[in-house]
């Protein structure tokens, strides 16, 4: 039986504590892994706390990825494979350039696959992974047009005009304009951003995300591509980035723009395929481990240390944590960031104002490892900040007082209700039984899983029409018959023209939603939902964003999408 001073919790909740103790005993091993915890009840009884106490700290925890359950056995200890500890520590790293060397000879990869997976062949993680994405490959981004407004805008990035605090954020201004030195706000000030504003990030990351930082760390930017695009220039060419396949269009987009190649990988359930990383050839990885977007995965504590092992391969390598919407998780606390993790400084810490404030709200900020500190200053410190002193710092009150944390617990009481409302009048409609939600807690927008009826396939063209091939010994051009296209490769393109066909279907009744395959999933060869999909049926999915709407314009919202969707099921 698990033993803990629950009277040690100083001024943090209970289950708080008791979560920050399972973790780490889950961490040192002295809970093995698969070793089953004791029951809710159990547990409560022998620390003499509610066992609603022990339900939350399991929750949390599952969220991690430190415990999982199984139904009707408990509870269980997650395996996790921590970093590999001969991986060369940044502190060990040639001080004078420690951004990657593209002259220095690759770092051997290992072969051996994570723990509880199969192994997969080189050539096949290779095929994976190695197409690299150009500004052509970007896929059609099925939506309505951002000048049409929707009645229901359920787009992930909608927010709500009403619930913006704008009679507070108006006084943060008058403040800032009436108080603050004037030399303050027309100076030129930090390249880095405001040093008062960086203060107040550091110390919000510190409460409630458990991650200490260095203010002289952080960088200040006028949202996140303006910041990855410092990313991009600080790597420079010939380096490789990795993305997430599926993800937003802007993140590649980015990096290409600045001549960076660009390799699309993967996704499993746990979130980016690490074989397929492996094999890629790439030294810097962009991933959202807290909150995917747009699948919304939560990858586990075991994929992050994989993640970080991978990293700590090769002294070329780093990891760019987009940590964009983790502060608005619906259930339970935000997960620990990948960076608070990191014991050898590969991770670039990377967050936004934009989504909790609003898209219109430009203020987004990095964490740079300490290796990295000091050559983004003599590489790029010739930059000025791209916000305006006065936004940084009535930001940086809105912080210190308490504001920014206030509106983000409003936030999310908010979204959850109306989230609720949403999920409860769709299960009500006659679509119920074909529609599944993924991912709903994650954030501010979910999956929506469509089982659509397949439409019947057009009939292929006779091969004699398929293309030309060079022309021949003769002198006469002969025709030549095209590659055969593959089962799956057939199924990806008939979901992403139903996908499509939906989307368009939803905007004819004022609702406005993005389909999943708009963001490249149909190229990543996500396929397992059709081994669950009825014969007949595509499993099709919508990214459903819900932070824009009311209660009751969610209800009204699922009439309309019960009305869009109906001909397809």
């Amino acid at each position: 039986m698990l033993s803990y001073d629950m009277d040690a919790h100083g001024e943090n909740p209970l289950y708080v504590h008791l979560c920050a103790c399972i973790r780490n005993d889950i961490e040192a091993g002295a809970i093995a892994p698969h070793e089953k915890l004791p029951s809710k009840r159990a547990l409560a009884r022998n620390l003499d706390v509610a066992v609603v106490t022990v339900e939350a700290a399991y929750a949390q925890l599952i969220a991690e990825g430190y415990l999982y359950a199984e139904p009707r056995r408990g509870y269980f200890a997650c395996e996790l494979q921590h970093a590999n500890d001969d991986a060369p520590d940044a502190a060990d790293e040639d001080a004078t350039s420690p951004l990657p060397s593209h002259d220095r000879a690759p770092a051997r990869r290992s072969g051996a696959a994570p723990a509880g997976r199969p192994p997969i062949s080189q050539a096949e993680a290779r095929r994976a992974a190695a197409r690299s994405w150009t500004r052509a490959d970007a896929p059609k981004r099925e939506a309505a047009p951002r000048t049409a407004r929707s009645r229901f805008d359920l787009s992930p990035e909608a927010v709500s005009s009403e619930a913006f605090p704008f009679a507070l954020w108006t006084k943060m201004l008058r403040d800032t304009l009436a108080l603050e030195p004037k030399e303050t706000l027309i100076g030129a000030g930090d390249p880095r951003g405001e040093e008062r504003l960086r203060r107040a990030i550091a110390d919000h990351l510190r409460r409630t995300r458990g991650f200490c930082v260095d203010p002289d760390c952080i960088v200040v930017g006028a949202g996140s591509q303006v910041l990855f695009a410092l990313v991009a220039q600080l790597f420079g060419r010939p380096a490789r980035v990795a993305v997430e396949n599926p993800c937003s269009a802007g993140v590649p987009g980015v990096y290409e723009a600045h001549g960076l190649s660009v390799r699309r990988i993967p996704l499993d359930e746990h979130g980016m395929d690490i074989d397929a990383l492996r094999a890629c050839g790439c030294t810097l990885a962009h991933v959202g481990p807290s909150h995917q977007f747009p699948t919304g995965i939560a990858m586990p504590v075991s994929r992050r240390y994989e993640l970080l092992a991978w990293a700590g391969e090769s002294p070329d390598r780093y990891i760019v944590e987009d940590d964009f919407d983790s502060e608005c998780r619906l259930a339970g606390k935000p997960l620990p960031t990948l960076a608070s993790i990191d014991g050898s400084g590969r991770v670039i810490y990377a967050n936004t104002f934009s989504k909790t404030l609003g898209p219109g709200f430009r203020i987004a900020y990095l964490v740079l490892p300490r290796a990295l500190r000091d050559a983004f200053a003599d590489r790029l410190g010739f930059y000025s900040c791209t916000v305006s002193a006065i936004e940084q710092i009535a930001l940086a009150r809105f912080m210190e007082r308490g504001d920014f944390e206030r509106f983000v617990n409003r936030t999310k009481t908010r979204c959850r209700a109306v989230r609720d409302a949403l999920v409860d009048a769709i299960e009500k409609t006659p679509a119920a039984q074909r529609i599944a939600f993924e991912n709903a807690d994650a954030g501010l927008h979910l999956i929506m899983r469509i089982e659509a009826k397949s439409p019947e396939r057009p009939a292929k063209k006779p091969a004699a029409h398929a293309g030309w091939q060079r022309p021949s010994a003769c002198g006469g051009a002969v025709r030549k018959a095209a590659e055969p296209e593959s089962e799956p490769e057939r199924d990806d393109d008939a979901k992403k023209r139903l996908e499509g066909a939906l989307v368009r279907s939803l905007a004819r009744q004022d609702v406005r939603v993005a389909a999943l395959s708009s963001f490249g999933a149909a190229a990543a060869g996500l396929r397992a939902d059709e081994e669950t999909a009825e014969p007949g049926r595509i499993a099709c999915r919508l990214v459903v964003g819900f932070a824009a709407l009311s209660e009751t314009q969610a209800r009204a919202a699922a009439e309309a999408l019960w009305r869009g969707i109906a001909p397809f099921i």
